[in-house]
């Protein structure tokens, strides 16, 4: 829940992570210390707890980061996805999908709102030789009653077996009643024609998930369980059978 407030304020708090890198030698520690859990990650058989507290501490930020709950329950996602996969807010998980992308021989697309940290984020990855993740900055825009990603000018594949669902931030300024938070993944692909099989939603427990989980069910046909963990619901989604 405390990330689901944060996400209100994206800027701030990116600015909080970015800052840390313009001290030279922060940064020189600060990427040690990154490459040397990735390096682990690496080398490691399964991605499993310690790592991840591991990565996010070395990420910083924590405060703001993906859970450690919701890394747990993507990484078994994508270890056992067989297609294309969508991350829409990028952070820390980017990292770590990075990762299970060489891994795994997977293609991850990933979306994010802000100018500059998309170009923090890539930097990183760069840095690492993360390459099978492709980050794209894609400014928000009102669409018919919810604001989401501008990706029309994005080459996408024609479907995703998973879409990550943990952006984007929107801040109720946008004059949108609510901006349907997450809700338009779905038919911002529909549109393009983009088939989505699943569905990780974070931060199910937020007020504004009931009704976005409804209208996926109602407008698309989605049906959904949850993933009780301490740190917040996650909603699978997936098309009714």
């Amino acid at each position: 829940m405390r990330r689901a407030l944060a996400a209100l304020l994206p800027k701030p708090v990116k600015s909080f992570v970015r800052n840390r890198w313009l001290n030279p030698i922060q940064r020189r520690v600060a990427d040690y210390r990154l490459s040397q859990v990735i390096h682990q990650m690496r080398a490691a058989d399964r991605i499993d707890r310690p790592l991840i507290d591991s990565i996010r501490r070395a990420w910083g930020n924590e405060g703001f980061s993906a859970d450690a709950a919701y890394i747990e329950h993507m990484v078994e996602h994508v270890v056992s996805c067989k297609g294309q996969i969508l991350e829409c807010g990028s952070g820390v998980t980017t990292v770590v999908l990075g990762v299970l992308a060489e891994k795994h021989n997977l293609s991850v697309w990933s979306l994010e709102q802000d100018a500059e940290w998309t170009d923090f984020v890539v930097r990183r990855l760069r840095a690492n030789n993360l390459s099978a993740v492709r980050v794209a900055h894609a400014p928000l825009q009102v669409r018919n009653g919810y604001v989401w990603y501008d990706i029309k000018l994005l080459e996408l594949p024609l479907s995703f077996d998973l879409v990550l669902c943990d952006g984007p931030a929107v801040a109720e300024h946008w004059g949108v009643p609510g901006a349907q938070w997450r809700f338009g993944v779905l038919p911002s692909l529909s549109e393009r024609g983009i088939l989505v099989r699943k569905i990780l939603l974070d931060d199910a427990t937020e007020p504004r998930a009931a009704n976005l989980l409804r209208r996926w069910n109602d407008e698309f046909g989605m049906v959904h369980r949850m993933l009780n963990t301490k740190e917040g619901d996650i909603a699978v989604v997936t098309p009714a059978a």
